[in-house]
């Protein structure tokens, strides 16, 4: 079975989108693609991920492992929030 993908990258860069999660006026937006190389400074950063919200407007360059420990950290810091008393 397919997996479905974002049509394109919110930025229209060269970059195919893989993941995106985007606002319904797209103002806002984090996106993950795989990026054509020409913005790549470390050859093996393969991918992009860009957050654009009401405060941030960022863009970076990723290898996969980058990628995987930032969703590792995220998941623990949920995991430890989730379980405070407030």
């Amino acid at each position: 079975m397919p997996i479905n993908l974002p049509q394109c990258c919110p930025r229209n860069l060269n970059c195919e989108a893989v993941s995106r999660i985007e606002s319904d006026d797209g103002a806002t937006f984090i996106c993950v693609g795989r990026n054509d190389g020409s913005t790549r400074t470390v050859e093996q950063d393969v991918l992009t991920k860009c957050v654009r919200s009401e405060t941030c407007d960022t863009r970076e360059n990723l290898d996969t492992l980058d990628l995987i420990d930032e969703g590792a950290v995220i998941a623990s810091a949920l995991a430890v929030l989730a379980r405070r008393v407030v």
